[in-house]
């Protein structure tokens, strides 16, 4: 299984080593950080394609700003190009 959390793999090398307090000590450490089920980080500031994101999924949406899907809509979308971005960043 390979492990994607960078903390995570660092803990793991530390016990390879024979680090095993150490590496305790960081796998609490990462368990502290973790994120609540149902969040993820995102940019504190939308970027400009995030907008445009969020801009093309109202202009797909329902005419009314109240329905709470069409709301939905671009919120995803928002969310789903900050991830993109981030996965761009992280993989050159």
């Amino acid at each position: 299984m390979e492990v994607h959390n960078p903390l995570t793999r660092a803990a793991a090398k530390l016990r390879q080593h024979g680090h095993e307090a150490e590496a305790v000590n960081l796998e609490q450490f990462a368990g502290s950080l973790a994120m609540p089920v149902g969040q993820q980080l995102v940019p504190l500031v939308p970027t400009v394609e995030m907008f445009i994101a969020g801009m093309e999924a109202d202009c797909l949406g329902r005419p009314s700003i109240d329905d709470e899907s069409h709301v939905r809509s671009i919120w995803d979308a928002m969310l789903s190009q900050a991830k993109a971005e981030q996965e761009e960043r992280q993989h050159g």
